[in-house]
């Protein structure tokens, strides 16, 4: 009678010991893709005051009025000459830049004595001209300027004394302004332009801002910013200093590891006038945990395990993790009453509160699925999801921590790079979604804050 039961327990250890082969998913992994959020970086460019009088100090002669006859002019009897007396001196407001320029006057007048023929007075005179120039930017990245007379002031009025009376001569303001006002224009323009040599000195930002800014050695951290256009407010002058403020509309990331390519897009585009930059910043990073680290953890929690259902156990040897698309797939090898891999799917995410990322949604793969239903059905009730799903624990919190920390270290120190001083702060940091790549599971996160670039 043994002989006969014995094939019958074989019979039934086969059934019960199922091995199973099913199909594995597919693996594939979809480019990492960044939602970029674009940051404004304020860049203020300031000349000083000071610089643009001694500009226009040099651009404008000595003598600035020479009428050595009496004849010219309709026969105005008159012989003038008029000199800068001093250096010029100018206040801005806004975009208006006013200055007076300090002349002196010499002055010989032929005055007719009737019958008696004529005689010659010579006087002298000094005089601030004033003038004020409006400066437009134009979005070439040219400037306008439109300088017009501001009125004058007699410092000592020229006067000619015939007898007992003294007859002022307070039209000759109107002469100088008249015949200096394309002269001083000039001058005023020449210096202006040469002080603010816009373009030149956006480009050299453009091009400098793109280079990879090293924040930190240990770990390594590099930011990198990609320019996508250009704006600016009108010129501003106050406490001695013309000020432009360029904005640079920015994608900013954060890049661990080597330093990262310095590409350049030296195409300078046109500018943008508006009314109002703002200061914030969003700095676009992705921090993870790599494959094989995430695969370390995972047989740590899971492998050994053991699960019993009724009278069904089984255990699992191995585990490992890759991806199908958005998709994180779970490979469970496991041993007992069920034989051979089965492969789990689900969606990673953030998780605030553990700060890590986990799986949610997580369900049997459709072909292993469809191989359970026909075969191994029991397990469906086994907890064995659950299971996984709550030990699926990949934490991240210390190294964006750690970011953090270092982003806000580098600003508040007012971090320096070449012709650039960084200076800010950083408000919020916030995950915007997983993505899994060949290498690593990754968190995808943005820093905000406030951001000052200011050029050296």
């Amino acid at each position: 009678m043994l002989k006969h039961f014995t094939p019958v327990l074989l019979l039934l250890a086969l059934v019960s010991c199922r091995t199973l082969k099913i199909e594995r998913p597919p693996e594939s992994y979809n480019e990492p893709v960044f939602s970029t959020q674009y940051s404004d970086l304020n860049i203020p460019v300031e000349v000083r005051v000071e610089t643009i009088e001694k500009m226009i100090n040099r651009q404008l002669p000595g003598v600035l009025y020479n009428d050595n006859s009496f004849e010219n002019n309709d026969h105005d009897n008159l012989m003038l000459r008029a000199w800068k007396k001093d250096n010029i001196r100018i206040q801005v407001e806004g975009n208006v830049i006013y200055y007076q320029v300090p002349i002196e006057v010499w002055i010989k007048k032929r005055i007719s004595l009737g019958m008696f023929g004529s005689d010659t007075r010579e006087v002298s005179g000094a005089i601030f001209l004033k003038y004020k120039t409006r400066i437009a930017i134009n979005k070439d990245w040219t400037l306008s300027f439109t300088t017009l007379p501001d009125g004058y002031q007699w410092i000592r009025t020229p006067q000619i004394k015939i007898g007992p009376v003294d007859i002022p001569l307070p039209y000759i303001s109107d002469i100088l302004l008249n015949a200096n006002q394309s002269i001083i224009t000039k001058g005023i323009d020449n210096a202006l332009k040469s002080s603010f040599d816009l373009r030149t000195n956006v480009q050299d930002i453009w091009n400098k801002i793109q280079e990879p800014i090293n924040i930190s050695d240990d770990p390594q951290l590099w930011v990198k910013v990609t320019p996508d256009g250009i704006s600016t407010i009108p010129l501003q002058g106050s406490s001695g200093k013309i000020r432009q403020v360029i904005g640079v509309k920015a994608a900013i990331r954060l890049f661990w590891g080597d330093e990262p390519s310095d590409s350049v897009n030296s195409q300078l585009p046109d500018l943008k006038i508006t009314s109002r930059l703002d200061d914030s910043f969003i700095l676009n990073g992705m921090i993870g945990v790599p494959m094989n680290k995430a695969n370390e953890i995972v047989k740590k929690e899971l492998k050994g395990y053991r699960m019993v259902q009724g009278r069904y156990a089984i255990t699992v040897q191995d585990i490992s993790l890759f991806g199908s698309g958005d998709n994180l797939i779970i490979a469970v090898n496991t041993s007992g009453d069920l034989n051979g891999t089965v492969y789990l799917s689900g969606k990673p995410y953030y998780e605030a509160d553990s700060k890590s990322i986990k799986v949610q949604d997580l369900d049997f793969d459709i072909r292993t699925k469809n191989v359970l239903i026909r075969s191994a059905s029991w397990i469906f009730h086994h907890g064995l999801i659950n299971s996984i799903q709550s030990k699926m624990e990949l934490p991240v919190g210390d190294q964006l921590e750690q970011t953090r920390n270092q982003v806000s270290s580098y600003l508040e120190n007012n971090g320096k790079l070449e012709m650039f001083q960084i200076s800010g702060s950083v408000n919020d940091l916030s995950i915007s979604n997983i993505q899994i790549t060949r290498s690593a599971i990754n968190a995808v996160f943005r820093l905000k804050g406030k951001i000052m670039v200011k050029v050296e």
